[in-house]
């Protein structure tokens, strides 16, 4: 596949950890058909990694696990330079990212990697408030 125009795709789920899954199936659809990507595999599990650790985080403290609550997920592959944008949609409570603290990688934990793999999954992670919803933009060079 070669781009001339952006390919773009658009999601929206249920905020529910089982339906997460759905955003993992259509990131590995459309990183197949992108010609000559190296490392394929591992670059698409990065790619659903962050994202399924970003949508984790929207349904389990956004919305607090409550399921009436919805994540948008648009997906855009450019090819200038190529790279793929997600960009993640929610209307739960905000994120303050002055309060999130960094692992420790000395001492293993069950849960706060979330957003630390995120940054290093990804080559840009930009969370962002917006008028009634929370915006995260991804990106990942291809």
């Amino acid at each position: 596949m070669t781009m001339s125009n952006p390919i773009t795709v658009s999601l929206e789920l249920p905020a529910a950890h089982r339906y997460l899954n759905i955003a993992s199936a259509c990131i590995e659809a459309l990183v197949e058909r992108i010609e000559d990507v190296p490392d394929r595999e591992m670059v698409s599990y990065t790619i659903q990694l962050a994202v399924q650790e970003t949508c984790a985080n929207i349904v389990d403290h956004a919305y607090a696990a409550e399921e009436a609550g919805r994540i948008r997920i648009e997906l855009a592959l450019e090819g200038a330079p190529r790279q793929l944008s997600v960009e993640i949609y929610d209307a739960g409570r905000a994120f303050d990212p002055a309060q999130a603290r960094e692992p420790d990688l000395e001492n293993a934990q069950v849960r706060g990697y979330g957003l630390f793999l995120m940054n290093r999954l990804m080559d840009s992670v930009v969370y962002e408030r917006l008028p009634g919803r929370n915006h995260w933009h991804l990106v990942k060079h291809l």
